[in-house]
């Protein structure tokens, strides 16, 4: 008896923001644990930097037919702002989830763009840096959270239909 081999296209579509999301999400767990914790709190802020960033790129290529001439030189503010002017959204930034967002890329930025610094303080406390400081447990939760709901609120003004968790999967037989 001979076996029948047939060829087949397989491609996935994958959703890198969605990846990044999870990793944050996985991080915010593990900063549950005391060891290590300011580094896994460090990591779950800098994911939501990047899941948001991704998000917004996402958003963009799916908008504008320029967005790969764009996203370069854009900020992610920039980018919020021309994506959400594009549909007809108006964002408050003294509120969450939108006012984290501003605070996450702040984060993000400090670390990206660090420095060797040496900081003084007269108090009782070790002085901390302006990162340290935002990398807090309750900072990650809220970032967690509000970049989330960032997702969600442009998503439901865009219109867009729910994007599976990470990828789909389209195969098709060919003869």
């Amino acid at each position: 008896m001979e076996i029948m081999k047939r060829t087949c296209r397989t491609s996935r579509i994958i959703y890198t923001y969605k990846w990044l999301l999870t990793a944050s999400k996985h991080f915010l767990e593990l900063s549950n644990d005391m060891a290590g914790q300011t580094y896994k709190i460090m990591a779950t802020c800098l994911f939501c930097a990047f899941t948001l960033e991704s998000y917004l790129n996402h958003l963009g290529n799916l908008n504008f037919k320029c967005w790969a001439d764009l996203e370069r030189s854009l900020s992610p503010k920039a980018k919020l702002k021309i994506i959400c002017e594009k549909l007809h959204f108006q964002v408050d930034n003294s509120k969450r989830p939108f006012q984290s967002f501003d605070l996450i890329f702040k984060l993000r930025n400090k670390l990206v763009h660090s420095r060797t610094e040496e900081i003084e303080s007269t108090s009782e406390n070790s002085p901390l840096t302006r990162w340290e400081k935002l990398c807090t447990l309750d900072n990650a939760r809220n970032f967690v959270e509000d970049t989330e709901k960032v997702i969600d609120v442009i998503d439901k003004q865009a219109k867009m239909p729910p994007v599976p968790m990470e990828w789909t999967d389209k195969y098709e037989q060919l003869e």
